[in-house]
């Protein structure tokens, strides 16, 4: 099943009782996987934007508008702090599980939790792993990452191997596992049109993107 990055955002994610914005996903670019999403938990007057790892999301249901979590109250509290004033790439300290200096793998939920309340986060930390983390499992191998801000590429031009295609206006994602599939391109003409991520060939450095194949290949948009 697709969905587009805009449906997401529509939605709101549910922990316990608790309804929060989603305000942005987080994709490692390598493998195009979700792996954070952003929430605002910061209420009416303020915005307030954690990370949850997207081990810890339920079902999504873009008809109903939620997207239910594996999280009490408690921990989307204790959550890792974000803000989209910060770039992307500072993110690479937050995998699903942090590894410590001596191998040891670490809950970021957990962590902040333990460090709210005055317990020792290493040994609560060590508990957890021992336990097995709610995040889903990590080796104590698995390399720190870079990730992307999925909906960093709305709005920049598209090219195809003869020419300009457009601007992007949407991101289109698989689910199980979600994962960056396509974008929706707004052409100069009028028309949406999609173009696969496996198509592409580079980001530019002036920010567009360009993809290896010619205009006619683009394929209509249809909503799904």
């Amino acid at each position: 099943m697709e969905v587009t990055l805009s449906d997401i955002l529509s939605c709101t994610a549910v922990a316990e009782k608790d309804r929060f914005g989603i305000t942005a996903l987080l994709h490692d670019p390598d493998t195009l996987k979700v792996r954070f999403v952003a929430l605002d938990i910061g209420g009416w007057l303020q915005r307030h934007e954690v990370l949850v790892a997207i081990g810890r999301m339920g079902v999504l249901n873009i008809e109903e508008g939620f997207w239910a979590t594996r999280l009490t109250q408690d921990e989307v509290e204790a959550a890792p702090r974000w803000s989209h004033s910060e770039p992307p790439a500072d993110l690479s300290f937050w995998p699903p599980l942090i590894v410590g200096p001596f191998g040891e793998t670490y809950s970021p939920l957990l962590m902040q939790a333990a460090l709210a309340q005055g317990d020792d986060p290493a040994r609560s930390a060590e508990e957890a792993v021992r336990q097995g983390s709610a995040e889903g499992p990590a080796g104590k191998d698995d390399p720190a990452f870079h990730l992307a801000l999925t909906g960093d590429m709305r709005g920049r031009e598209a090219f195809a191997e003869d020419g300009t295609v457009g601007r992007i206006e949407d991101v289109v994602l698989r689910q199980d596992p979600l994962r960056v599939h396509a974008v929706v391109i707004e052409t100069d003409e009028g028309d949406r049109v999609t173009a696969p991520l496996s198509r592409l060939r580079h980001l530019a450095e002036q920010g567009h993107l360009v993809f290896d194949m010619p205009r006619s290949e683009f394929g209509a948009y249809q909503r799904a």
